[in-house]
């Protein structure tokens, strides 16, 4: 039991800060809260929510890659804003990733529970109009989230072989 204990406590700090982030990622992207930056304030569309997923979502996986390569091309957009929206979408979830590994330990599990509170995240911009729809950051998300596996995976095995090694060495007694 004393073994489990800390687990046990690590898991459920670990859901704590899940449900932190979830929460405040949902919340952010609510055009309930009023978002001012610069002098600017988000004001809901007008347009119907038909016509406002037909302009404002990417169901195609890869496109957004694909119209970034163009846009580039032709320098119609600045290299450095995809390079930052890749990045962070690349980024954002590496701590949900690492999170879930502490809770389920398990690689699918965390990269379904990812990828659906990815798509949770675009459809919640997507209904309120607060923002776009786009596959692309669902699958980013889910790769960062993986990532973020990798590295609980790599800090636990770090973690268990200095604690093997910090363990008393026993010798068989002496007949």
């Amino acid at each position: 039991d004393s073994k489990c204990r800390p687990k046990k406590i690590a898991s459920r700090t670990a859901l704590v800060f899940l449900i932190i982030i979830a929460l405040f990622m949902t919340f952010k992207s609510l055009p309930i809260v009023l978002y001012e930056k610069g002098g600017m304030k988000f004001e809901p569309s007008y347009l119907s929510l038909s016509d406002y997923i037909r302009i404002n979502a990417n169901f195609i996986p890869l496109k957004s890659f694909f119209d970034y390569g163009s846009k580039i091309a032709e320098n119609r957009i600045n290299t450095s804003i995809v390079i930052r929206n890749i990045a962070a979408n690349l980024i954002m979830f590496i701590p949900i990733g690492f999170l879930l590994g502490i809770v389920k330990e398990k690689y699918a599990k965390v990269v379904g529970i990812s990828a659906a509170f990815a798509l949770f995240l675009e459809a919640v911009q997507l209904v309120t109009k607060s923002m776009t729809f786009d596959i692309d950051s669902v699958i980013l998300r889910t790769i960062s989230a993986s990532i973020g596996f990798l590295l609980y995976l790599l800090c636990a095995a770090v973690i268990a072989k200095v604690a093997k090694s910090a363990q008393p060495k026993t010798t068989p007694a002496a007949n």
